[in-house]
């Protein structure tokens, strides 16, 4: 998968979309693909249909996106989408 690398600033702007406890795993999931895979940045997103999106990209100068974490809503709950860069599923 291929992430274009936004600006510092759109940072601030999709964070809020997640809950505090799921910024904080998030971070714990950033901090695990930095020791084991060596990524080297993090971007927030969403889908088209508006909801989060959380992307882990590796150092290339393409930024490569290793993982993405997607909050999906179903029947009124949230539901969570790992993915590997390939858009295989964890």
């Amino acid at each position: 998968m291929t992430v274009i690398q936004l600006a510092a600033a759109r940072r601030q702007l999709h964070p809020g979309c997640w809950r505090k406890q799921e910024k904080t795993e998030l971070m714990r999931l950033y901090a695990a693909a930095v020791r084991q895979h060596g990524a080297a940045d993090f971007e927030f997103g969403e889908t088209d249909r508006g909801e989060p999106q959380f992307y882990i990209l590796d150092d290339s100068p393409a930024a490569t996106c290793i993982t993405c974490a997607s909050r999906l809503s179903k029947d009124s709950k949230p539901w969570y989408v790992i993915e590997d860069g390939s858009g295989g599923c964890f």
